[in-house]
């Protein structure tokens, strides 16, 4: 199974290809125009000779998660998207925009919940987040990071979680499932310290997180937690892309500037 972090900026696109070589977007987009998220992710696409995806996840309501998906939709084809019931329950400008360009398209919609799996050869992806209901009301923070998608993928006993803006409400119920001991997770909202980074490294124990994020370095009590006991700490704003890749030999780590290099 192959992760690929794509540097969008100050946004988030994750590839997730399958041992199946089935492929899945994580979420695409970034703030402000998505003209530099369409041409990053357009280009990790044919760099790999990808032309279709067999699935989109859009983890929340958020532009800077799906603003890049309307154009996506008109250089590759799409077997189906998803997202969560509270986002399928959403009518404001942005979610109606991206909903006209999938009807256009003519790609299945479905949603996805606590529970739900996809399962390929070698591989699993489980949604620990959000339940059919949803988080309707917090107390602090946005009620759309709440309900954020939340992945686990699994392969050769390989775990890799991937958490889009979760926070709140919504990260207090994920931290009351049972611990989800990973290798690699996606530091929830793009290395907030309103995410809990703290708890979040304590509950699943990542030997690599990575931020997606621009060019602004993350808070001192974010690297701490994410570094503590010799754990890493990658930044999409500072490598570039990162590849992870999880196989029978273990993880193996690549960026996009070592590459280069």
């Amino acid at each position: 199974m192959r992760c690929t972090f794509i540097d969008v900026g100050q946004g988030l696109s994750v590839l997730l290809e399958l041992p199946n070589d089935k492929a899945i977007l994580y979420d695409a987009g970034r703030m402000g125009s998505p003209s530099a998220a369409v041409r990053a992710i357009s280009t990790t696409l044919w760099s790999r000779g990808r032309t279709h995806l067999d699935a989109v996840i859009i983890s929340h309501a958020d532009a800077d998660h799906f603003n890049a998906i309307p154009e996506l939709l008109e250089r590759f084809s799409v077997g189906v998207i998803y997202m969560s019931p509270p986002m399928l329950r959403k009518r404001d400008p942005a979610t109606r925009e991206l909903l006209t360009a999938i009807e256009q398209k003519h790609v299945p919609l479905r949603a996805l919940w606590q529970g739900c799996s996809l399962n390929a050869r070698d591989g699993r992806v489980s949604i620990l987040h959000p339940t059919g209901v949803g988080i309707t009301a917090t107390r602090h923070g946005s009620v759309d990071n709440a309900n954020s998608i939340v992945l686990l993928a699994e392969s050769y006993g390989k775990r890799l979680l991937l958490t889009g803006d979760i926070e709140s409400a919504g990260l207090a119920g994920l931290l009351e499932q049972p611990a989800a001991r990973c290798d690699v997770i996606l530091a929830p909202h793009h290395g907030s310290p309103r995410s809990r980074p703290s708890d979040v490294a304590a509950w699943c124990e990542p030997k690599i997180t990575v931020i997606s994020s621009g060019l602004t370095r993350p808070a001192a009590e974010v690297r701490d937690a994410y570094t503590a006991g010799g754990r890493t700490l990658l930044h999409t704003g500072v490598c570039g892309a990162i590849e992870a890749t999880l196989g029978p030999e273990g993880v193996r780590i690549e960026t996009q500037h070592a590459k280069n290099r």
